[in-house]
C-alpha cells in the first residue's frame, strides 16, 4: 500500500475533537487497535484508509504526506490556556496546524500582503497604549477617526482572518504567530462589536507578545488595554464621552452614538471609561448593573448588520481561479481534503470546478405564435 503517516490520522482526530476510543466503536475495532495505527504500531490496510476517510472528511492522500510542522501550545494566544480542557486545547492546536498548511499552500501560489506587524518590547514603553498609538500610527489611522474594518487592517498587515468553523462555542478569538500570523475567530457566535475588540485583543498579541507565551492575567489585560486603546484613542475618549454623562448618571442615547460612530459595545464603553478615570467606581458599578437588567450582557442592541468578513483568503481563492484556473476541488485534492473540508478550515465558500457542459441537456425557449 501507499505510505501511510500516522500522526496525521491524530491531526484528523483532534481536529475533530473525537478520542481513539471513540473512532475505534464507529470502525468496529478495539481502542488498542487504533492506537497501534496512531503511534504507527502496525500500519492500516486499504478498507480502514478508505473507513478513516469517511470518518474524518479527508482522502488517502491527506495520510501520505507527513506533518513538517505541527503548531506547539506556545505559539496559540487564547484565553484561559491553563483551564482550559485538554481536549479543546487539542482540537485548537490541531486547527491551527491545518489551516497553517492550507494557507502555507496557498502562499506559495499567491501573493500575499506582506507582513508589517509592529513589534513592540512593552519593557521600553509605559504600556500597551503605546504599544496601540505605534500600530496606529504604522497604518496612518490618525488619533480620532474610527475604523472602518478591523479586519481589513489585520490582513493587510500581513495577517490572514479564518472564520473558526465547528469549532467550540467557548472560543471567540485566537491567533497563531507563525510565518504566516493566523487570527481565528468565531464569528457565528460574537456580536459584531465583541468580534471587532477581540480581533484587535489578537492583534495585540501580535504586536507586543511575540515569543511570550500567553494565556496569563497579565498578557490578557494588556491585549485587552491594547484592543481598547486601538479602536478608540484616549484623546477621542476624552473629548467624546463625557456627553455621554448627565451628571453622574449614563445618557444611554448618547452611549448608542459613540456605539455605532466607534464600532464598540456598551460594556466596552463603559469599562474604558472606568479605566482612564472618567467615571469612579459607583458609577462603573450602576452602568455594569443597567446592561445586566436589560439582557445586554449576552445580546446588545444597536449592533452592525453583519459581522466583519475576512477577504484575504477569498480573494486568494478568486486570483487561483481566475489566473491560473485552480479551484476549490484542486485544491482539496492536493492536500488530501474533501471540498467540505477545506471551506470549513478557511471558512468560506470557494469557486467550484465549472461541470461538463457536454454532458448537460441543453434547453431552449420555444417561440409560440
Amino acid at each position: 500500500m501507499t505510505m501511510f503517516h500516522p500522526k496525521r490520522l491524530k491531526l484528523i482526530r483532534l481536529d475533530r475533537a473525537k478520542t481513539q476510543a471513540e473512532y475505534a466503536d464507529e470502525l468496529g475495532v478495539s481502542r488498542q487497535f487504533m492506537h497501534q495505527i496512531e503511534v504507527g504500531e502496525r500500519g492500516p490496510n486499504a478498507d480502514t484508509v478508505e473507513a478513516l476517510c469517511s470518518l474524518t472528511g479527508v482522502t488517502p492522500r491527506f495520510f501520505e504526506r507527513p506533518v513538517n510542522h505541527w503548531i506547539s501550545p506556545d505559539q496559540c494566544n487564547f484565553r484561559k490556556q491553563k483551564t482550559t480542557s485538554k481536549t479543546f486545547s487539542n482540537q485548537i492546536i490541531a486547527r491551527s496546524t491545518l489551516v497553517t498548511e492550507v494557507i502555507d499552500w496557498i502562499s506559495q501560489h499567491v501573493a500575499l500582503p506582506p507582513i508589517s506587524i509592529p513589534h513592540v518590547d512593552l519593557s521600553a514603553t509605559t504600556g500597551p497604549e503605546d504599544a496601540a498609538t505605534r500600530a496606529r500610527n504604522e497604518w496612518d489611522l490618525g488619533d480620532d477617526a474610527p475604523i472602518d474594518s478591523v479586519t481589513r487592517i489585520i490582513e493587510n498587515a500581513g495577517a490572514v482572518c479564518v472564520n473558526a468553523v465547528g469549532i467550540s462555542q467557548k472560543i471567540s478569538a485566537l491567533s497563531v504567530d507563525e510565518r504566516i500570523p493566523i487570527v481565528l475567530h468565531n464569528h457565528e457566535h460574537a456580536q459584531p462589536t465583541r468580534l471587532r475588540f477581540d480581533m484587535c485583543h489578537e492583534f495585540g498579541h501580535f504586536v507586543m507578545h511575540r515569543g511570550i507565551i500567553t494565556g496569563d492575567d497579565e498578557t490578557e489585560s494588556q491585549a485587552n488595554r491594547f484592543a481598547a486603546e486601538f479602536l478608540i484613542p484616549k484623546t477621542a475618549f476624552y473629548r467624546e464621552f463625557p456627553s455621554a454623562l448627565s451628571g453622574r448618571r449614563f445618557n444611554w442615547s448618547a452611549m448608542a452614538s459613540m456605539k455605532r460612530r466607534w464600532g464598540i459595545s456598551f460594556r466596552a464603553l463603559v469599562r474604558r471609561a472606568k479605566m482612564l478615570g472618567i467615571i469612579d467606581a459607583a458609577q462603573y458599578k450602576s452602568g455594569n448593573v443597567y446592561l445586566n437588567k436589560r439582557g445586554y450582557a449576552k445580546e446588545e442592541p444597536f449592533e452592525p448588520i453583519a459581522p466583519e468578513r475576512p477577504e484575504s483568503m477569498s480573494l486568494a481563492a478568486s486570483v487561483l481561479k481566475d489566473h491560473v484556473s485552480i479551484y476549490r476541488e484542486d485544491i482539496a485534492d492536493i492536500l488530501g481534503l474533501t471540498s467540505p473540508l477545506l471551506e470549513e478550515l478557511l471558512g468560506i465558500t470557494l469557486p467550484e470546478k465549472p461541470g461538463n457542459r457536454d454532458n448537460v441537456v441543453n434547453l431552449r425557449v420555444v417561440e409560440t405564435i
